[in-house]
């Protein structure tokens, strides 16, 4: 069964650090240690940056954040031996991490 209204991805704007934040810092006091990030930590680490850092939200029907995802991605440097022992960086290999993943779902804010 396909849901009516599927859930919609977008890119996380400055308008959602507060919503962001709470979503986040209620997931995070699921754990008896964690961080505690403020609404400037979130901005930070989380609002999109060029091609570093992406960061997505999904909204339900009423437009609250339901969920929110974010990942960076770093180039590592490929090394090719050449002659002498001497090494070279020839090319660059990115590499993706996922930085975080809140849902109100998990932190049982349904």
């Amino acid at each position: 069964m396909t849901p009516q209204h599927p859930l919609q991805m977008r890119l996380m704007t400055k308008e959602d650090l507060p919503a962001v934040h709470k979503l986040l810092v209620a997931y995070l006091d699921r754990f008896a240690l964690h961080r505690l990030f403020t609404e400037e930590d979130v901005a930070v680490r989380l609002l999109p940056r060029g091609d570093f850092i992406k960061t997505y939200v999904v909204e339900d029907d009423s437009g609250v954040i339901t969920d929110v995802a974010s990942y960076y991605k770093l180039r590592s440097p490929v090394k090719k031996r050449q002659r002498k022992q001497v090494w070279g960086y020839t090319s660059f290999l990115p590499m993706i991490y996922l930085a975080n993943y809140s849902t109100k779902l998990d932190a049982g804010l349904c």
